[in-house]
């Protein structure tokens, strides 16, 4: 009766699969996973998605318990050069490590806000086939820690613990008791080859998506492009997409009319309020005067451009929280230039950043998609001082693209560093040497290709040793980020499923007290009675 019971239950059951957005970037990263999952599951198959996330995710069908928009994933943390070898050295989020104090107070809060909301206690009594929790390591561990407690007390088995953050660097044999698998978007090796965690890199996403976006804007190009994956030319990969990047380019400027020689910057001030105010001031200064110095007739070269040869893209994110603001300031006090706004929520931006010339960005996904486009950029970012110095003694990179190629190809201003006059002296160095751009295009081309989750060559298909196509070149096959998570997560709660409809899951303790009880009933019950099905019923419902 019991295992007939759970068997009704997990037939009626759709497929639920949990997620814990941690913070307000990871809402655009869930609704890209919840609308991958869809498309791997396809319409027979009905997905639940539960827990919490943002605007976005709401939108796309998640049943949200919370709201995420309080969760900051943007603050400074040490992330590097701290590699425990017992569990008693893992010290990051220790409450005596003042480099990480405000990070750690921050997490303990909103922990113990989902605690109150009794979030937890929800997600258990919906019985989800997967955990899968978006970035913030700390947060993650509590929250994993939490709902494995409620699977070891109960009666049902503990489903897979899913991970999508950036390191699996630092991971232990003890990280497996927080989670099982992590889907690692920076390829930093391991600290010793001795253990692996279990893991998976899936790169950059939106080094993928700028990549298949250039190739669906040229015919040649749509050849390279399959349903889930996108071939990549190893010989020829930056020529071909600039050869997109330049037709993309006359396109852009044609249509807003400017001229061939004209200087275009590129600005992306982030999505968030505090990340805009940070950024519009300084940009506005250094922008206006790197055109008074170097652009007539305020300039004292005698062959310079004019003044309206310069020229600001402006990108924004509809819906955000800077989006008001941003338009207010520019209504307000006006751009020192030619300014066009653009929507980077409809791919526009990618228009953008083939026709610009320079960049100067709020730290964010679009430096991954600005490398792919070989546009010189500053990446900005703002952090105190004394954070900045604990960021450059043991992280000294911030943003992911920099991580994953480990250098400095790209100048982060961080801070105080961030002001108009060093904005203005960059594009100044950057306007008066020729070779800016094809240096930095040799130097980012390993890590773009770097930053893209590859897949092996299957050698029962593909007879050769490389994947040749048609016009005889050798070329790599890279996979879309998200249908890879999607495909394995869904497998994990496939499994799940079919195990909770293949036997009770009746844990040790309840297991025993069921055995005591019907050994009382057998003793105590006239033998007439337990022969009756409804009466045996009742006892076993009333124990459970």
């Amino acid at each position: 009766f019991i295992e007939n019971r759970f068997q009704e239950m997990s037939v009626s059951r759709s497929t639920k699969i949990c997620i814990f957005a941690n913070g307000k970037t990871q809402d655009h990263v869930g609704k890209r996973i919840m609308a991958a999952m869809q498309k791997v599951a396809g319409k027979d198959k009905k997905l639940e998605f539960i827990g919490y996330g943002g605007k976005l995710m709401k939108e796309q069908g998640m049943k949200s318990y919370f709201d995420n928009s309080i969760i900051q994933d943007k603050i400074f943390h040490v992330f590097r050069k701290i590699f425990p070898y017992q569990p008693q050295d893992e010290i990051r989020y220790n409450f005596l490590n003042f480099y990480n104090k405000h990070w750690s107070r921050h997490v303990n809060d909103i922990f113990k806000l989902l605690n109150a909301e009794k979030i937890f206690d929800t997600i258990y009594l919906e019985r989800p086939s997967v955990l899968l929790s978006l970035e913030n390591e700390f947060l993650t561990w509590k929250i994993m820690e939490k709902m494995k407690s409620y699977y070891l007390s109960g009666s049902l088995p503990m489903p897979k613990r899913l991970f999508y953050f950036r390191f699996i660097n630092h991971l232990r044999t003890w990280s497996e008791e927080k989670f099982d698998y992590v889907y690692n978007t920076i390829p930093w090796e391991p600290a010793t080859w001795e253990y692996v965690f279990p893991s998976e890199y899936i790169g950059q996403y939106g080094v993928y998506e700028a990549v298949r976006e250039l190739y669906s804007r040229d015919i040649n190009s749509k050849s390279l492009m399959n349903p889930e994956s996108i071939y990549v030319s190893r010989k020829h990969f930056a020529s071909t997409l600039e050869v997109i990047i330049e037709k993309v380019k006359m396109d852009f400027r044609k249509k807003h009319n400017i001229p061939k020689d004209g200087i275009v910057v590129f600005c992306a001030p982030g999505n968030e309020l505090a990340e805009s105010e940070f950024f519009l001031e300084e940009a506005k200064l250094g922008i206006e005067e790197f055109k008074l110095k170097y652009f007539s007739p305020t300039s004292l070269e005698p062959k310079a451009l004019p003044h309206s040869h310069v020229t600001t893209v402006m990108s924004i994110q509809k819906g955000s929280n800077s989006e008001g603001y941003i338009k207010d300031y520019i209504k307000k006090k006006g751009w020192g230039t030619n300014l066009i706004t653009i929507e980077s929520s409809s791919m526009e931006h990618i228009d953008g950043l083939c026709a610009s010339d320079f960049g100067v960005m709020h730290d964010g996904d679009i430096i991954g998609q600005a490398c792919v486009c070989h546009l010189p950029t500053m990446v900005v970012f703002d952090m105190r001082k004394r954070h900045h110095f604990y960021h450059h003694l043991h992280n000294r990179w911030f943003n992911k693209m920099i991580l994953i190629s480990d250098s400095d190809i790209y100048p982060e201003l961080i801070g105080s560093q961030y002001w108009y006059g060093k904005i203005c002296d960059t594009l100044a160095e950057w306007y008066l040497n020729p070779n800016t751009r094809t240096t930095m295009i040799a130097k980012w081309e390993p890590f773009v290709k770097q930053a893209m989750c590859y897949k092996k060559v299957d050698h029962k298909i593909i007879k050769t040793r490389d994947i040749i196509l048609s016009d005889g070149d050798a070329y790599d096959e890279f996979l879309d980020p998200f249908i890879t998570l999607s495909r394995h997560a869904l497998g994990c709660a496939e499994a799940y499923d079919a195990h909770i409809q293949s036997t009770p899951h009746l844990n040790i303790s309840l297991q025993s007290k069921i055995q005591v009880f019907l050994t009382h009933c057998v003793t105590t019950v006239p033998y007439t009675h337990l022969r009756s099905h409804e009466t045996l019923r009742s006892l076993v419902c009333s124990l459970l």
